[in-house]
């Protein structure tokens, strides 16, 4: 007696168990990608923030100016912030045109480099790419009911107050006064970017450091959103 032909293929309910699985992955992937800029403003922010930080705890605790030097500027390159002690003159003043590294008694403290990896989802709006301004937040910071009491509108808008302004030299870096005070007033932007492009409807981050207000961090999660405040981190 022969046994009847074996069937091959997946039933129906085998198929639509595979279709379920794939669409749960597809929507797990893409929230995951929608995910990474998020994730990367705030963690580039967080980061930024806290090596601004440790070169103001420096300086406090030494009791002597700490400069903060910038390498590099967006998109596509990696940036590094660094801090140290200006080099002393013999009569030990500080030679303001000598900053962290360039002697050998006065080594770079502390650096952070803002690699590629997180710069293709976040990226530092430097002075020189004007990426900032570009994505026009709303509101803008002279427009937010928190930040237009920090600063004037001609501090956002001027981007000489921007920490990172490309390959910043000793003498017109920002540093830290011995009391913990920055010399002048000054903003990092981060923003949020979506396959290479800095996009407005992505998170935008914002460090201020103010002789006045300290230094604040800010995140909004959805730059061109009006009902997405500034909010502080």
């Amino acid at each position: 007696m022969s046994n009847p032909p074996r069937q091959t293929g997946f039933t129906l309910i085998e198929l639509l168990v595979v279709l379920v699985i794939i669409g749960v992955l597809a929507i797990a992937g893409a929230a995951w990608n929608t995910n990474r800029p998020s994730t990367a403003v705030r963690g580039v922010t967080n980061d930024v923030y806290g090596l601004i930080r440790a070169a103001q705890t420096l300086a406090r605790n030494s009791g002597r100016n700490v400069a903060l030097q910038t390498q590099g500027t967006e998109p596509g390159h990696t940036l590094t912030l660094a801090y140290g002690f200006f080099a002393q003159k013999s009569d030990g003043t500080d030679d303001f045109t000598k900053g962290p590294g360039a002697t050998s008694a006065n080594p770079v403290m502390g650096s952070l480099t803002i690699d590629l990896s997180l710069s293709r989802y976040a990226q530092v709006a430097d002075a020189a790419t004007g990426q900032f301004a570009a994505i026009l937040p709303n509101p803008a910071p002279q427009d937010d009911t928190v930040l237009k009491t920090l600063e004037p509108s001609s501090f956002w808008t001027d981007s000489d107050n921007n920490l990172f302004q490309g390959a910043s030299t000793p003498s017109n870096a920002f540093y830290f006064l011995p009391d913990g005070t920055p010399s002048a007033d000054f903003y990092v932007a981060i923003t949020g970017v979506r396959s290479g492009v800095v996009s407005s409807d992505l998170p935008v981050g914002l460090i201020l450091a103010s002789r006045n207000d300290g230094l604040l961090s800010f995140l909004k999660s959805q730059s061109n959103d009006a009902n997405s405040p500034w909010s502080r981190l």
